[in-house]
């Protein structure tokens, strides 16, 4: 894009990989960039937008993996969990916090603005550059 609007040709390397992007492409691009979210709100970004697009199984099946982890990470949060014995324990304490979560989390989707709706547009054309660009050869 740079090199279009400044009249100048790209480097041989930059020409291979990036040559044939279009425009829109580009924009996207830099929409992503200057819109990226902290690293520790990334992976809540990600699972909000699955969920918001699954279907109604999508969305049970989200639930149900991220309620019952493998053990390792549950391990990490909840000390409970280092007994096979205290795993179903562990399990339940997350599904509880998790619906604590989610309901503090419907309460603030109920004040829809438009940012919200924009980091959610910006999310998802995020999330199909990153899809177009890892399956170019």
């Amino acid at each position: 894009m740079t090199s279009a609007l400044l009249e100048t040709p790209l480097p041989s390397q930059l020409a291979e990989c990036c040559g044939g992007m279009r425009p829109s492409e580009a924009e996207t691009a830099v929409t992503a960039l200057f819109n990226l979210p902290a690293a520790r709100d990334r992976a809540g970004e990600s699972t909000l937008l699955d969920f918001r697009e699954a279907s109604s199984v999508g969305k049970l099946r989200l639930i149900l993996r991220r309620v019952f982890m493998p053990r390792q990470f549950m391990t990490l949060y909840y000390p409970c969990a280092r007994s096979r014995l205290g795993l179903p324990l562990a399990w339940f304490k997350r599904a509880a916090r998790l619906y604590r979560r989610g309901r503090s989390l419907a309460a603030a989707a109920a004040e829809d603005s438009f940012s919200k709706h924009r980091h959610q547009d910006i999310a998802r054309q995020r999330r199909q550059l990153t899809e177009k660009l890892l399956q170019q050869p």
